[in-house]
């Protein structure tokens, strides 16, 4: 919620799974093929970067920019409305206090489209997003509003699939200053408007200003650079992530670069990769490590019997079907009689 800084966004979140496509055809029950499924989706929108950290690291991060947010407490819009204490409860998340303080405010002549605003952002920080859309379609003059309403905006047309509106917005805010939350936002609106090469030139500066995650921020550039068959670009941002915070222990980092080996037919380099991936996968009981192991175990077989080694090729197999029983033992339980 705003508390927080937003950092939380369900159209992103759909976006930044990057093991997921994969681990779907790499298991091999249908039964715990869903239940990972929905186990990868809880984990990435609870946490994509790590789960005692993330809120720490965005935390941090408005903290050390409070004062380029911040409104004076006793300041007032031309017109007339408190702006300076709407904002200070819409940044504690106290959409109510908002609502009543607008009520409590005497109404004036051309004040309507200023109300609108201030109650689209109660609803988007609410996750009401089509109805925020209808109050911020009343208001026009978005220069003048402050930052943390206007990526509540944003985010509530990216919602409502008005993404060249939500690009709109974000980018009005970065003309002021690297919001990393605009960013984020119009990185996704980037991507689902087919717009790969904007979207990883954000992420990328995402990297550059939050160095806490940094390694996240350009593995989705990776990925992103993957897709569009840019495989050394990839390696070269997986080169950088993996000198960031906690890169050198990612096993997605081992995925990404044994994908840009396989699709360059780079067949050793590609197992070598995914052994990383693998090893590290074994070292680290976190969650996204274990996800990964279907995806590697499957990536490398493949490229094993692309080298001739149909004996190792067929031990991966074996392994990524006991993994998949072990899994669906995990996650679903023995059966019963």
């Amino acid at each position: 919620m705003v508390g927080q800084m937003i950092t939380t966004n369900s159209m992103l979140h759909k976006l930044e799974m990057p093991i997921a496509g994969k681990l779907m055809h790499s298991l091999s029950s249908p039964t715990i093929f869903a239940a990972v499924t929905v186990s990868l989706i809880l984990y990435s929108c609870a946490n994509p970067v790590d789960a005692k950290h993330r809120n720490n690291s965005d935390d941090f991060s408005s903290a050390k920019n409070s004062w380029k947010l911040a409104v004076p407490i006793n300041s007032v819009s031309p017109n007339g409305l408190p702006a300076g204490r709407l904002f200070l409860l819409l940044r504690k998340d106290k959409v109510d206090q908002v609502r009543t303080l607008l009520k409590e405010t005497a109404k004036k002549k051309g004040d309507d489209a200023e109300r609108a605003m201030w109650l689209g952002a109660c609803l988007s920080s609410e996750e009401r997003y089509e109805q925020a859309v209808q109050m911020f379609d009343q208001f026009k003059t978005w220069e003048e509003a402050p930052n943390l309403v206007i990526i509540l905006a944003a985010k509530a047309y990216s919602e409502d699939q008005k993404f060249d509106k939500a690009i709109k917005l974000c980018s009005i805010v970065l003309a002021k200053w690297p919001m990393p939350e605009a960013y984020r936002v119009r990185a996704a609106a980037y991507i689902l408007t087919n717009k790969n090469d904007l979207a990883v030139a954000d992420y990328i500066a995402l990297a550059d200003s939050d160095a806490y995650a940094a390694k996240h921020h350009l593995m989705r550039a990776g990925n992103l650079l993957v897709k569009m068959g840019q495989y050394d670009k990839a390696l070269a941002l997986m080169d950088r992530a993996t000198l960031a915070r906690g890169g050198s222990q990612n096993v997605t980092i081992w995925l990404v670069r044994g994908d840009c080996y396989k699709a360059q037919k780079k067949w050793q380099k590609a197992v070598d990769a995914f052994t990383s991936s693998i090893e590290l996968s074994k070292v680290r009981q976190v969650k996204a490590s274990q996800f990964s192991l279907p995806v590697a175990f499957k990536e490398r077989a493949y490229c094993y019997e692309k080298l001739g080694k149909h004996a190792l090729a067929a031990t991966d197999r074996r392994s990524l079907s006991q993994l998949s029983k072990s899994m669906e033992s995990d996650l679903i339980g023995e059966p019963k009689d």
